[in-house]
């Protein structure tokens, strides 16, 4: 049944023309040291996210998973995947890129916490990073 709903609960809901759109990611950093990861971390979080305008929400250990948004409202576009695809291809330290398809911010964050809930796959990630999702503050509660 379609729901009927006006501009700006579309926008408050971010469905329909402002629906947001994110992309999974995962990676292993195998055999990397605390120091070696940290350094890692500034260039990962500073050069793929900060400077291409995204975040990243997830986890980053010797395991890396979480999924990557525009660091404002809209939705990222291929290029912001292959921003990110390009920067840890040239990175050493990375193996096993896996990029997931363009899904809605939603889907993203489900997908995040069942990662978080999944105690063996918590053991391989060192910490999380949640940055605060706007619209999805009441989707688990």
């Amino acid at each position: 049944m379609p729901k009927n709903r006006n501009k700006r609960l579309r926008k408050k809901l971010r469905v329909g023309e402002f629906q947001e759109l994110v992309f999974w990611i995962s990676f292993m950093l195998p055999g990397i040291d605390q120091e070696a990861l940290n350094d890692f971390i500034d260039r990962f979080l500073t050069k793929a996210i900060k400077n291409n305008n995204l975040r990243f929400a997830g986890g980053i250990g010797e395991s890396v998973e979480g999924f990557v948004r525009l660091d404002k409202r809209g939705s990222i576009t291929e290029e912001h995947k292959t921003l990110v695809k390009s920067w840890l291809d040239m990175d050493p330290l990375v193996a096993d890129i896996e990029i997931g398809e363009l899904i809605d911010v939603k889907e993203g964050v489900l997908a995040l916490l069942q990662v978080i809930a999944d105690e063996e796959r918590q053991s391989s990630l060192g910490f999380l990073i949640l940055p605060p999702i706007v619209g999805m503050e009441k989707c688990y509660v």
